[in-house]
């Protein structure tokens, strides 16, 4: 027996019939996370190569200099000026840079949320204590009280983040830790149509857990949108930067 039915609440729907009608909402709030962490991993993976790159275009650059005399100079210049534009373009290489213009709330919570799926996809594999189901619980509840902050005129109810974030968890949890998300689901549901402001039955409550969920898919992909084609742009611009300083110190006849 759950712990919300241990407590005589009656209720018109239990943990299944508010998975079944979230079920599209996470659905969609699980690809948008996917996107987003696949551009930061991509983001990170090309700092991390142009970091290396630089690393080789300085020491070559001490090998010149170490060689014999002025004749190096020119060589020496060059290597010096592509290693400082290639840690120039790492620099660039995250999310932070490419999303500037937005508030630093939309990127805390758009990572909060991101890195939050990207944790519960670690949960399939093996069962995991009451305790740690509760610490993801907790963190999805805390992205959906930042949604609220970010978003005020979305209609989110703050009384509704157990409900949705028990719901997104129970989607990716071992089949032995589902009882104890479908009684924090529950509990969730008591809690929005009891708590939350301007819900008063348990069906506006799942909406209202719908809808928060929908606002942060539409905040990871509006994050994926900016992000994906500013990182297919860093990846050309990586592949030229070197042959582009160079032909600006030397000019094409001198390096042919």
């Amino acid at each position: 027996m759950s712990r919300m039915n241990r407590m005589s609440r009656m209720s018109t729907l239990d943990a299944s019939a508010v998975r079944a009608r979230l079920r599209f909402a996470v659905e969609n709030l699980r690809r948008a996370g996917l996107r987003t962490q696949a551009v930061d991993a991509g983001l990170s993976e090309l700092r991390q190569m142009l970091e290396r790159r630089a690393g080789v275009l300085r020491q070559a650059a001490l090998e010149s200099e170490w060689s014999s005399g002025g004749e190096q100079a020119p060589l020496l210049r060059m290597r010096s000026a592509q290693a400082q534009a290639v840690v120039h373009l790492a620099r660039r290489a995250a999310l932070q840079d490419i999303l500037r213009s937005e508030a630093r709330l939309v990127l805390v919570a758009s990572m909060a949320v991101s890195r939050w799926i990207a944790a519960l996809a670690e949960l399939a594999p093996a069962p995991v204590s009451e305790r740690v189901i509760r610490t993801h619980i907790d963190a999805g509840r805390l992205a959906h009280r930042m949604l609220v902050t970010l978003r005020p005129r979305a209609g989110l109810r703050s009384g509704c983040g157990q409900l949705a974030s028990a719901t997104v968890v129970a989607e990716f949890v071992h089949p032995e830790n589902l009882q104890c998300v479908e009684d924090e689901i529950e509990e969730g549901l008591f809690r929005g149509h009891r708590l939350a402001r301007s819900v008063n039955s348990e069906a506006l409550a799942v909406q209202a857990a719908a809808r928060a969920l929908s606002e942060a898919s539409i905040l990871l992909g509006r994050v994926a949108d900016r992000a994906e084609p500013a990182l297919d742009a860093l990846l050309l611009r990586a592949r030229t930067v070197e042959t582009e300083v160079a032909l600006e110190l030397f000019g094409r006849r001198d390096l042919g």
